[in-house]
């Protein structure tokens, strides 16, 4: 589904209780398609069509619903019948108006024919967020999260761990998961979840190409703390565990992931600079970022890398998710996959 009418990420229409579409993720699909052959799925993009057959489709979150008029409402309405019957929803673009969350549940809902909800108890809707609204304790309400961001004691930020509620996607995520056994009237009911992500990398989006642009002199490389990741295969992995768990875990619940890693900027930039994916020889020349690391570590009385937790400032823990799915990452430690 489209998070705007110029946005072409995907959201996932899930059939049958067994329905995933993993389109968006990097090793995703060969995953579902090797591991889950269960599973039917629909994707939905601006333009539709293409290798995975996605549907036409724009969400367009701009006006909330008690500003439609009734053409506008029946216009969308017929956008949305256009989507199949599904036991499952997973948006994976950001919103952030108020009101849009909850609209765009129930304008699908609402274009169901009432036969094809005669069965159905429970809509599952999963959001995919992001880990940048958790605060340290030293950010203002609307200051970002502070990560990769100096500072002078390990912090430790979980689920349960404040967040920006300032934040547009944080409220449109609290929106969304108010509608947490809601529905319409004695219709179907929402299950909701929202799944804050770390960074995501896998395939081609690999952190070797993001040294050089992120880290280009030696003081921005200075403020550089931590850093924490997830690959696209274990966030696929993680919507699979979610959806065979909603009613009993994850419905009404936010959740944290990254793969259990606190990555140190140093160490990453010290190791591969200028190095990127597109040039990978051994000898290939590095560029300065190295040299700034070894001045760094004099300067700061390090003696060796990565930097011990109390330098790296901001850390995450997401153990609880994958203890309570019963799950762990499968693609930990960026150096073995990039």
């Amino acid at each position: 589904m489209d998070g705007g009418v110029s946005d072409v990420r995907a959201a996932r229409w899930m059939r049958n209780d067994k329905t995933v579409d993993a389109n968006g993720f990097w090793c995703g699909r060969q995953y579902v398609t090797e591991h889950e052959k269960g599973f039917r799925w629909r994707a939905t993009t601006t333009s539709g069509g293409g290798r995975y057959g996605a549907i036409k489709f724009k969400y367009d979150p701009s006006q909330p619903t008690t500003a439609l008029a009734p053409e506008e409402d029946a216009r969308e309405c017929n956008q949305f019948a256009r989507l199949p019957d599904a036991r499952a929803i997973l948006i994976s673009f950001p919103i952030t108006l108020p009101g849009a969350s909850s609209r765009l549940l129930h304008s699908y809902l609402r274009s169901r024919p009432e036969s094809s909800l005669q069965s159905v108890q429970f809509l599952d809707v999963i959001q995919l967020g992001s880990s940048g609204i958790f605060l340290s304790p030293q950010d203002g309400p609307t200051q970002a999260s502070g990560e990769g961001k100096r500072q002078e004691k390990t912090v430790w930020i979980d689920r349960h761990s404040a967040y920006d509620t300032e934040n547009a996607r944080a409220r449109s995520e609290d929106e969304l998961l108010v509608e947490n056994m809601r529905g319409e009237e004695e219709g179907v009911r929402f299950r909701t979840t929202v799944l804050n992500l770390a960074g995501l990398w896998g395939g081609t989006r690999s952190m070797r190409n993001y040294v050089e642009r992120v880290v280009g002199t030696k003081a921005v490389l200075r403020e550089k703390t931590s850093l924490h990741m997830i690959h696209g295969l274990d966030v696929a992995r993680a919507i699979l565990a979610v959806l065979r768990r909603f009613g009993s875990d994850a419905a009404g619940q936010r959740w944290l992931l990254s793969d259990m890693r606190v990555y140190d900027w140093w160490d990453l930039a010290a190791a591969w600079g200028q190095a990127g994916l597109v040039d990978p020889i051994p000898d290939h020349p590095i560029g300065p970022q190295a040299h700034w690391v070894n001045q760094l570590l004099q300067e700061h009385n390090i003696r060796a890398l990565p930097r011990p937790p109390e330098a790296l400032g901001r850390a995450i823990d997401s153990r609880e998710f994958w203890r309570t799915f019963q799950l762990s990452p499968v693609r930990a430690r960026l150096e073995h996959f990039s």
